[in-house]
């Protein structure tokens, strides 16, 4: 903080004492309104070091007045040490030298004849008939020269603190993703240069830069010990216990995202130690599984009775065209850097409708049989883990040839409107709430549904149109995402947030950061990929039949769901909004418990293809 008041040094020799009292008078106003500090060696206590005083308080005058006489000129100390420091600082602009002529001499051969002296015209005070007029000259300058360096120095604070706050900016900036990379620091250096600020100022900036996201990082750690508690003590959890914890999130500032983050992997484990129990009720859960599978059966009759002629009958096929979007990555030239590029080509592809009534629709893309290489090879698994220091990239080996049937998959994610549609009928095991998803829109993808629940959509969906409705497989996901493929996403060799819902914040690639939506988007607003299917990158992770496994070892090769006798964990596969890109590749793939309900998870529905559709 720079003080209001110019620090005033005044050298002069001890036998011009009654000028410099009197000069004193005429400061005394300017002292008094805080525009100057005065400092003269009478004012040194005792005991004090006298050298020392004088030392100190000259190097820290903002202005030095030299009350020049023959006295002065004479005097030792004030010409070899007094002066010569004086001079020296004027020199640096450290300070103002001001010479006072007190007496008329021979001054013009000393360092500062070439200063503008006061009183006016450097005519001596002593030879001025009216030495008041003279003083008051004297003070009337001392004020101007103070309340200009004042402005002066208020002028090199704004611009200090516009400098700390363009550089705070650029630092926040920078740890927008959390860290700070190489390219960024070099950068950082390079603003903090040119905006002249010293190592320590940008260190104390930055400091105080990290200081919200070191908070954040030590919320999400005392957010997660609760957590932990909570399930300690008790799971599944309440709906009071859920309440605690959103008040929890709430007090610590937590983003929901962050919270799903840190819940996923303790609810895994929860529910691992959770199924051991349920084995104990095993006998109990098959006999109520014969019961539901006569119930089913009737349920399916009573509505095939019921249902239209419309919707026991095949819908015949339609075609529709789109336009298909590859990223193209090119070097520069000379190698310096490269640059994103779009290719687009058009498609068509077949598809019938399903009228779920209202108004409401579901469309099904024919998905044409084949075989593809599912997962990712050992080689470029290193690279990833590597590259982003997660193991999870080893979830995607061994690589392995799959042949997958034809089969129709929605040409969207399951959206609100037709979850309410179906949730509205008659339940067959569940009751499914009509408007589960926390952002809100018809046309947005359902989220906020279990494995559970997309099971009953599926069963609702086969009942009211007499076609077998289910989660796609995780080979039949892969398969369709792919759509003949090889590259890390159906687009190419990376994604943009032009392309896709995910947090664009982070990179793939080489790619520029893009825009981090923070929610679902509406169906349909990117690009399919070849087979007509949209969303399969980001915007919500999808339900699949296959429960979960480490990795592909003993894997079918048959594109049929991989299911296990004990597993409570089910496969979700495509990323979504709230999750970076390597979450989102074709091949990425991660789990999530049965019964489990977040905004990120959705799901898209399959029907087997048969000859009369």
């Amino acid at each position: 903080m720079v003080s209001e008041s110019v620090k005033l040094f005044i050298s002069y020799s001890h036998r011009d004492e009654p000028l410099r009292q009197q000069l004193d008078k005429h400061l005394a106003p300017l002292k008094g309104q805080k525009v100057i500090e005065a400092w003269h060696d009478r004012q040194i206590q005792a005991g004090m070091n006298w050298a020392d005083q004088i030392d100190n308080n000259l190097k820290q005058a903002d202005i030095i007045l030299l009350l020049v006489s023959p006295d002065f000129v004479v005097s030792n100390y004030c010409f070899n040490i007094e002066l010569k420091e004086a001079m020296k600082r004027h020199e640096n602009g450290e300070a103002i030298v001001v010479p006072v002529i007190l007496e008329p001499c021979d001054w013009s051969w000393l360092p500062f004849s070439k200063l503008q002296a006061f009183p006016k015209d450097a005519k001596a005070i002593a030879t001025w008939e009216n030495k008041n007029e003279a003083f008051l000259d004297v003070a009337k300058g001392i004020r101007k020269v103070a309340q200009d360096l004042f402005k002066q120095r208020q002028q090199k604070l704004e611009e200090k603190k516009a400098a700390r706050e363009q550089y705070l900016k650029k630092v926040e900036e920078a740890l927008s993703d959390g860290k700070i990379s190489i390219a960024e620091r070099d950068s950082l250096d390079d603003l903090r240069e040119e905006l002249k600020l010293t190592q320590e100022e940008a260190e104390e900036i930055e400091s105080r830069a990290f200081e919200p996201l070191k908070k954040y990082q030590d919320n999400l750690k005392k957010y997660e010990k609760t957590f932990r508690k909570y399930i300690q003590s008790e799971y599944p959890l309440s709906d009071r216990s859920k309440k605690d914890l959103e008040l929890r999130q709430r007090d610590l500032g937590i983003k929901t995202e962050d919270v799903g983050q840190i819940e996923q992997p303790i609810l895994a484990e929860a529910e691992a130690k959770y199924q051991k129990k349920l084995k104990q009720e095993e006998a109990e859960k098959k006999r109520k599984q014969k019961a539901e599978a006569e119930q089913q059966k009737q349920l399916e009759q009573d509505a095939q009775k019921t249902a239209p002629e419309s919707k026991k009958s095949p819908s015949s096929l339609q075609l529709f065209e789109f336009e298909v979007v590859t990223v193209k990555i090119q070097t520069k030239w000379m190698g310096l850097g490269s640059e994103i590029t779009l290719d687009r080509r058009s498609s068509k592809a077949q598809y019938f409708t399903e009228n779920l009534g209202n108004g409401v629709t579901l469309d099904m893309v024919a998905i044409p049989g084949g075989k593809f290489l599912m997962g990712t090879e050992d080689e470029e698994i290193e690279r990833l883990v590597k590259k982003f220091n997660k193991d999870w990239f080893r979830f995607e080996k061994p690589q392995h040839y799959v042949t997958v049937e034809s089969f129709f998959m929605g040409k969207f994610p399951v959206t609100q409107a037709q979850w309410k549609a179906i949730a509205n009928l008659p339940k067959v095991y569940l009751d499914l709430a009509p408007n589960p998803s926390n952002f809100k829109g018809d046309k947005r993808p359902v989220q906020m549904v279990s494995w559970y629940d997309a099971v009953e959509f599926c069963k609702r969906l086969s009942i009211v149109t007499g076609k077998e409705y289910r989660l796609p497989s995780e080979a039949q996901w892969e398969y369709a995402c792919r759509a003949r493929t090889t590259t890390p996403f159906h687009f190419g060799e990376t994604i943009t947030s032009e392309l896709a819902n995910y947090r664009g914040s982070q990179t793939y690639a080489s790619e520029p950061k893009g825009e981090y939506r923070q929610q679902t988007t509406d169906v349909g607003k990117f690009s399919p990929n070849a087979f007509g299917l949209y969303d399969m990158h980001g915007n919500v992770w999808e339900w699949c039949t296959d429960d979960w496994h480490e990795n592909y070892q003993n894997a079918p090769n048959d594109g049929k769901p991989w299911l296990s006798e004990s597993s409570s964990i089910k496969v979700i596969r495509g990323g979504s909004w709230s999750f970076n890109p390597d979450f989102c590749r074709s091949a990425s793939r991660y789990g999530s418990t049965r019964g489990y309900r977040i905004h990120y998870i959705g799901f898209r529905v399959i029907r087997v293809a048969s000859r009369t559709t």
